[in-house]
Parts: C-alpha cells; sequence; structure tokens
C-alpha cells in the first residue's frame, strides 16, 4: 500500500516499513508469537532500499543490546530483578540511569 506522508500526517518521512517477526520460545510449551514492528524514515527509496533499510533496523537492535541495555544488565542485573511494584520498578530504574549516567561523566 502505498501512501503518501502528508497522507500519514508525518512530513519529512518518505518510508514506512513494517516487519514482522516471529519468536518461538525455547519451551517447547509455549507456541510460537508474531509480532510486527513498524519504522519510518526520511530518507528515500534511492538513498535507501529494502536491504539496507533491513540491515539499519538489524543494526539498531544490536545497538541497544549491547550498549545501554547490556550494562544494565550485566552491572546491575536489571533481568534477574524481581521486584513486581510498578513505581519501584520505575524507581530502581531512575537509579540505574543515573548511576550509569554519573559513571560516564
Amino acid at each position: 500500500m502505498s501512501v503518501s506522508p502528508e497522507e500519514a500526517g508525518w512530513v519529512g518521512c518518505w518510508q514506512f516499513v513494517a516487519v514482522q517477526r516471529e519468536r518461538i520460545p525455547l519451551d517447547p510449551k509455549k507456541e510460537p508469537t508474531t509480532e510486527v514492528g513498524y519504522y519510518a524514515t526520511s530518507l528515500t527509496g534511492s538513498q535507501m532500499g529494502d536491504p539496507e533499510i533491513s540491515e539499519a533496523i538489524r543494526g539498531h537492535g544490536s545497538a541497544i543490546e549491547n550498549g545501554v541495555h547490556h550494562r544494565r544488565d550485566v552491572s546491575f542485573g536489571e533481568d534477574r530483578c524481581r521486584v513486581r511494584n510498578r513505581q519501584a520498578a520505575e524507581v530502581l530504574a531512575t537509579f540505574r540511569n543515573l548511576a550509569i549516567a554519573l559513571y560516564e561523566m
């Protein structure tokens, strides 16, 4: 489906991309899930084609995973944290962000 940036309300964006991902859990008792991620770019099709867009999306995800998220998980064990109260989890995340920011200064 082709939509102009003006029709979509995103003036300046020239490409919209939908990426469908299938997640297959390691636990055979759990069912695979499908999710769709949506992306927008101001680059035209001649500046960045399908292969380049796919690589950029994969690169963005790995940069996040290998960047701050990796530090938060390794340094603070964030993925192992069992806090269930939403406000407490937000406070802990704020303290983790503060610690990382102070360390990077």
